[in-house]
């Protein structure tokens, strides 16, 4: 198990949380509830690469977005940005869990979905 530092968790919480990442991210958020994780980019307007990050559905019109530290500030300007109505509030919540990653599946992990031996990954309250 590898616990991972560099890594930043957001929170986006509220009833229209899938349809306002729906707008935004590569991913189809609508499938979240039954994939559990899903892997996802945010592009610029023209379409290129901006951003990726890992969704987690929480339950209770929650989901965790998993980013990389080194960008994520910029990442987290771009989705207030973008919330403009929607019905959701978003908040860095990196200070009360951490991500780790796993080679092998265990209770609170989730397989990555990006390949089959690319392991597993979970998110978990800091003590």
């Amino acid at each position: 198990m590898l616990h991972h530092k560099n890594r930043t968790v957001f929170e986006i919480k509220g009833p229209e949380a899938v349809s306002f990442l729906q707008g935004v991210l590569t991913s189809d958020v609508t499938k979240l509830s039954t994939q559990k994780i899903q892997y996802a980019a945010m592009l610029t307007p023209k379409g290129r690469f901006h951003f990726d990050c890992f969704l987690y559905d929480r339950g209770d019109d929650t989901i965790f977005l998993e980013t990389e530290k080194a960008f994520a500030q910029d990442f987290f300007k771009r989705l207030k940005i973008y919330k403009l109505r929607a019905d959701v509030a978003l908040r860095d919540i990196s200070d009360d869990v951490f991500v780790m990653t796993s080679d092998v599946s265990q209770e609170g992990f989730l397989k990555d979905p990006r390949h089959v031996e690319a392991g597993c990954r979970g998110i978990f309250k800091s003590l």
